[in-house]
């Protein structure tokens, strides 16, 4: 989570003595959160998934000239490709 997240927070609190605003706070900082980790994951995913294609290219590619290779030579087979 980013520190500037936490910044926003801080001057809201020494302000806010209404129970109803620091509910309202909360659901806006939630949803923002939210948003936030939904972004980071949707990275991970594109990046793990990306990887996944290459080794089933490689796989693809490796059966269809009829290569012997193990399931760790497709790998780092693929990890040559991706660098």
């Amino acid at each position: 989570m980013h520190p500037e997240m936490f910044q926003f927070a801080l001057p809201f609190f020494l302000a806010v003595t209404d129970n109803e605003q620091i509910q309202r706070y909360f659901a806006r900082f939630d949803e923002t959160f939210f948003v936030y980790c939904d972004k980071e994951l949707l990275k991970i995913n594109t990046f793990f998934s990306g990887k996944l294609l290459i080794v089933n290219i490689v796989a693809c590619l490796a059966s269809r000239v009829s290569w012997k290779i193990t399931c760790s030579e497709k790998i780092v087979l693929a990890n040559h490709l991706i660098h």
